[in-house]
């Protein structure tokens, strides 16, 4: 579990608790969840859940209740934000935004959708307020980890990263049907910024895998 609590300016406290394979009980309920939260509401082009089957996106779920609790903040308003995972206890200032960032991308990588769930295992590993290196590093570190655990299974692994290539793609067309999704939702800008930031950073990775990774050899 990771909670997050974040500190307005004016006082107010709001908090969350992240809990991992989580289930969520009205998930085929009629009128459960808002509007903007069914399968078919904006369904993102790549999605490969059966309407038929799904009532509800996961992912929307597992978010509603944050994009409710700052539908009404700016992106640009300061806020203290304290994160717990495991033994740690990290303290940043910073603006809606950055918290925002953070607790989202923790929140979709760590859902039930098809295509966010292939990062399931880097959610376990959770590194709140990563900068951009910190998360390619990361990102191609669990995958190569991926790919070792298939070859010593006796599978074919894919050390070009042409797997790793094809989810960005689909992260990238998943984030941007995502932001058409909470446009309608959003009153101010907050949670709208904060997944029009993670489709730029799945489109830069997308296109410049390779060239970033080269950044890193100076290093190691």
């Amino acid at each position: 579990m990771v909670e997050y609590a974040f500190e307005l300016e004016n006082g107010r406290k709001i908090g969350f608790k992240v809990l991992f394979n989580r289930v969520h009980e009205n998930s085929n309920v009629p009128d459960a969840y808002p509007q903007w939260t069914l399968l078919s509401y904006k369904k993102c082009l790549n999605c490969p859940l059966s309407e038929k089957e799904h009532l509800y996106c996961p992912t929307a779920v597992d978010i509603k209740n944050v994009v409710k609790e700052f539908a009404e903040i700016s992106s640009i308003n300061e806020m203290n934000v304290v994160v717990r995972v495991n033994d740690r206890t990290i303290k940043k200032r910073c603006d809606a935004q950055t918290g925002l960032n953070s607790l989202l991308g923790l929140l979709m990588a760590s859902s039930a959708c098809p295509i966010l769930s292939r990062l399931n295992s880097l959610a376990k590993f959770h590194l709140p307020f990563a900068s951009f290196n910190e998360t390619l590093y990361r990102t191609v570190g669990d995958y190569l980890i991926k790919q070792y655990i298939i070859k010593n299974d006796g599978g074919v692994p894919d050390f070009e990263l042409k797997g790793l290539e094809a989810l960005y793609r689909d992260l990238t067309l998943l984030n941007q049907c995502f932001l058409e999704r909470l446009k309608e939702v959003a009153k101010l800008d907050s949670s709208i910024n904060v997944i029009a930031n993670l489709s730029s950073l799945s489109l830069i990775v997308q296109f410049s895998i390779n060239e970033r990774l080269k950044a890193f050899r100076e290093l190691i």
